[in-house]
């Protein structure tokens, strides 16, 4: 389950549902054609744990964007009657299941009621390049409550601007962020860095011939992100080259975008794990 949290688009995949709608209204598709190109690029199969969260995801975006199709709150609304979202939630703790399901009635409701009238969507941050160079250091703060090891929440890392990677879709920069093995209360000194090591992303296949590891991420960052995780320069370095360390060198850089909120969680675990 690609799921940080109890709400809506607390989930990678909604995020993605919902994302990838706004890309093809912001590409001058009308709401009709913009739904269609989805369903056919991401929707499940009726039973996959996903295909509700397809649907609820979808509805729930196009309410907000003023937008709304009958057939498209209908299957929502179906979906979160049955019951069918909440089965994947039954492993996890009542507290959670409880969460879930309260989430998913105040989407019903919100989905039952008058809409606002549809705007003009603005180009969101990740149809923007981010604004960095590749070598920056940044300050970023924890700031989910509800991650597993919420004892992180609140404390600072700091990240290495690992590339810079062109993505032809949207014509963009978009910055992969390698994790420094520090946290603390405050911003350090950026000097501390030399000192440093990384941290592994993830790891695959681990004690067998097929072994890799992920050494950077993309997180999908906005200007409310920035502020919000006190995100800042804190050292830029033009001389920056990733065969300078053996780690980044040997790992691979991940291939999805990760929202802010994912990425808390991801790197809260490394941190109780590792240090």
């Amino acid at each position: 389950m690609g799921a940080w949290g109890t709400a809506i688009f607390s989930d990678d995949f909604a995020c993605d549902v919902r994302d990838d709608y706004i890309k093809q209204i912001i590409k001058g598709k009308s709401n009709e054609e913009a739904t269609e190109i989805i369903k056919k690029s991401m929707m499940p199969e009726s039973g996959d744990e996903d295909y509700p969260v397809f649907w609820i995801a979808l509805a729930v975006t196009q309410w907000k964007k003023g937008r709304l199709l009958p057939e498209v709150r209908d299957m929502a609304i179906a979906l979160i009657e049955s019951g069918d979202d909440l089965i994947r939630w039954e492993e996890e703790p009542p507290k959670q299941y409880k969460k879930r399901e309260a989430a998913l009635e105040k989407a019903k409701q919100t989905l039952l009621s008058p809409m606002p009238p549809a705007k003009k969507i603005p180009v969101p941050s990740w149809m923007k390049s981010d604004p960095w160079q590749k070598g920056d250091v940044l300050s970023y703060k924890i700031t989910r409550e509800d991650i597993d090891y919420s004892e992180y929440c609140g404390k600072y890392i700091l990240l290495r601007v690992e590339d810079m990677v062109f993505n032809k879709i949207n014509e963009t920069y978009l910055a992969h962020y390698a994790v420094f093995a520090w946290y603390g209360d405050e911003i350090p000194n950026p000097a501390i860095v030399d000192s440093l090591t990384y941290l592994k992303l993830r790891e695959v296949e681990a004690g067998t011939p097929d072994y890799f590891y992920f050494m950077s991420e993309h997180i999908s960052i906005d200007k409310k992100d920035i502020k919000e995780h006190d995100i800042k320069v804190l050292m830029s370095d033009p001389a920056f080259n990733t065969k300078d360390s053996e780690l980044l060198k040997n790992g691979r850089q991940g291939h999805g975008i990760s929202s802010p909120g994912y990425f808390d969680n991801l790197v809260a675990k490394l941190l109780h794990n590792n240090l």
